[in-house]
């Protein structure tokens, strides 16, 4: 068995070592494009002739706007038309434009106003439109974090971008590093601008002038993508199942040798495991279809949840059960029980991108404070909360192997599925991921110090009381 699985992991490895060359190969020349949505100028009177001649020195050559309002004959730029699911149209006028912006159709957006888990069925009466216009090629645009519409695609596509949306209503005053962190950290390859309702055309101008100059000398328009090793289901399978069940193993080995190091060596050993790992999970899941958000991957929750429960199975032994099946449970425990679910299901829920309306203003403001000096920022739950676990855990230990040091070091292998959770998210550039997790585990050891100190102060505080 031990024999299989270090098979099983160098031959992950090697798949992994390939797979990162050729993102990196992808990356230094990956696309990037600005779209501008323009129905806001039209809603404010202008014609489309007009706006064109604003923005022709923006180096944007690519407008997105309702299919109603796509008149005139210039084509110098590509438009991205937008159709919506509660609006009728005239098929033989949008027919007519077609022909007239023939070849300069970049892609369709088919939007539902209403924000539902679940998009319904394109229209009956727009299938037919989109039957009719079926045998254009369209670059397929996944957006990431469309805040007002559920976006659908009518069409098969064989290529498709990742694309970001920068609404200026939102990130008025952040926008660039809005930008910065969606083409360096999540690889978008499309910044959609969307200018702001509630400042003047001439302010909304000037911005898009300013991203524009700012993205200038990093514009590629050529369209690329990159094939990897990659067996599809398998490869999701393997990596979930390398970061759920690896970590037990050496975390096992680790707890049996715990008591014989130090702890920073403790310490720093399970990181760079659970990094080195990471870095392996990150290059088997390597596909581009994950980096253009044309497929996600399945079972990140899981893997993040199951090496928790199945690592109470590897460090508590028989009597450690048969203590816990007949303890009795007083008020005080069950309110801790109560704490640690709670604390467990808002680590599972601020997995992944979560919409800034649940995260806390102030967090909000550190973090954008961090990321003006360095876009690897740690993971808060990680310098807070599941690192200072694990320092705080191997230092228990230590004391003494009672059932309470176990439980609580069976909690602190929270700390490497935190840091592969990272590396499940394949979209970012492996240095960011790697950046971020070392980071992580340095601060993390600065609040673990602390946090024990206080925990040591304060039983003495007791003791001293009794």
């Amino acid at each position: 068995m031990i024999l299989l699985s270090r098979i099983v992991l160098f031959l992950s490895f090697l798949i992994s070592l390939i797979n990162i060359f050729k993102f990196y190969n992808w990356y230094s020349k990956k696309t990037l494009d600005i779209v501008l949505d323009i129905d806001y100028f039209v809603k404010n009177g202008f014609e489309l002739e007009k706006i064109y001649s604003f923005i022709s020195d923006f180096k944007i050559d690519k407008v997105a706007l309702d299919v109603k309002n796509l008149k005139g004959k210039d084509v110098k730029f590509f438009v991205i038309l937008k159709f919506f699911s509660d609006e009728d149209y005239d098929n033989e006028q949008i027919y007519r434009c077609f022909d007239i912006y023939k070849g300069k159709v970049f892609s369709l957006i088919y939007l539902n106003k209403e924000e539902k888990k679940v998009i319904p069925e394109i229209k009956y009466s727009h299938q037919q439109l989109f039957k009719h216009l079926s045998y254009l090629n369209f670059i397929k645009l996944n957006f990431e974090n469309f805040f007002n519409y559920r976006v659908l695609y009518p069409f098969r596509s064989k290529f498709s971008l990742r694309a970001f949306v920068c609404d200026l209503s939102l990130y008025r005053n952040n926008f660039l590093l809005k930008i910065k962190k969606a083409i360096k950290e999540r690889s978008c390859s499309i910044i959609y601008i969307v200018p702001s309702e509630f400042i003047s055309v001439e302010e909304n101008l000037s911005i898009i002038q300013q991203i524009s100059k700012e993205l200038e000398n990093s514009l590629s328009k050529k369209f690329v993508s990159f094939s990897t090793i990659n067996f599809k289901v398998f490869s999701n399978l393997l990596g979930i199942f390398l970061a759920v069940f690896y970590p037990l193993f050496f975390y096992k080995k680790e707890f049996q040798n715990i008591c014989n190091d130090s702890i920073f060596y403790s310490y720093f050993k399970i990181n760079f495991l659970a990094i080195f790992l990471g870095i392996i999970i990150w290059g088997i899941l390597q596909n581009y279809d994950y980096i253009s958000f044309e497929k996600r991957i399945y079972g990140i929750k899981l893997a993040f949840i199951l090496p928790l429960v199945f690592s109470f199975f590897i460090i508590l032994n028989k009597k450690d059960f048969l203590k816990i099946l007949f303890y009795n449970i007083e008020v005080k425990d069950f309110f801790l029980i109560v704490l640690v679910f709670i604390f467990l299901a808002y680590l599972v829920f601020r997995m992944g991108n979560v919409s800034d309306k649940f995260i806390l203003v102030t967090e909000i403001k550190v973090r954008e404070f961090i990321e003006n000096f360095i876009l690897f920022r740690p993971r808060f739950k990680e310098v807070f909360f599941t690192q200072p676990i694990l320092y705080c855990s191997i230092f228990l230990i230590k004391q003494g192997l009672n059932l309470k040091n176990k439980l609580f070091f069976c909690f602190s292998i929270l700390s490497v599925s935190s840091i592969l959770n990272t590396f499940l998210h394949t979209h970012t550039p492996l240095h960011l991921c790697v950046l971020r997790s070392v980071l992580g585990s340095v601060l993390g050891l600065f609040f673990g110090v602390v946090y024990m100190r206080l925990y040591i102060a304060f039983e003495k505080v007791l003791f001293c009381n009794e």
